[in-house]
């Protein structure tokens, strides 16, 4: 029996650090595609949603993303094609970031970044500009808090590995969240406007609920 699994973005704050910083009233962002594995690898994915022109959606607006049917079972890998570049609105003015819409790379760093697409092939980050990496979610003993989720391993630096998911068992309609949370992240200080992200900021961005 399929069921349909109704996927929703939301922007939920929470994130903590030592530097004077702010957070977005506003976060646009486009998602692509997203798939689901049953294994911690992430392989043998299937497909829940793809679409080649996704609308750029506000975060702080709650929007759905998109529906898709899933078979029963339990998945232990999810992951999403997303563009890197995000445009908010600082809540207040930090240094260079002021209250006009900015827009920022949450996979720009040509050092540290690395993301992988489910098909294997290598996308490199660079800087202010659209490089579409995967973020992926799983239970696999490489997952963690301090990760920047673009892989399902370590092949990048050892900050490149996925985001914790605790395993989905889908036996009936679900509704799921993919967050981004850039609560006082956006710096503007010692620095054009910028995102504090791993591995200079030790917490994922990234969380599923």
């Amino acid at each position: 029996m399929t069921k349909y699994w109704v996927l929703i973005t939301l922007f939920l704050g929470g994130a903590m650090n030592g530097q004077a910083a702010t957070s977005p009233s506003s976060l646009i962002v486009k998602v692509f595609e997203m798939r689901v594995s049953k294994n911690s690898d992430c392989s043998d994915a299937v497909t829940i949603f793809r679409t080649a022109s996704p609308t750029a959606v506000d975060l702080a607006g709650h929007p759905t993303l998109g529906v898709g049917a899933i078979p029963h079972g339990t998945y232990h890998c999810l992951m999403f094609h997303i563009d890197d570049l995000v445009t908010l609105v600082p809540l207040a003015a930090d240094g260079l970031c002021t209250g006009g819409p900015v827009t920022l790379d949450i996979f720009g760093d040509a050092v540290n970044d690395l993301s992988v697409s489910p098909d294997g092939m290598a996308i490199h980050a660079t800087a202010n500009v659209s490089d579409f990496p995967w973020v992926y979610f799983s239970d696999s003993p490489l997952a963690s808090t301090i990760n920047n989720c673009f892989e399902p391993n370590h092949t990048g630096c050892v900050c490149s590995g996925p985001c914790p998911l605790t395993p989905l068992t889908v036996s009936s309609d679900r509704t799921l969240s993919l967050v981004l949370n850039l609560d006082d992240r956006v710096i503007g200080t010692g620095g054009p406007c910028r995102l504090l992200l791993p591995p200079g900021m030790p917490q994922s961005a990234l969380s599923i609920r």
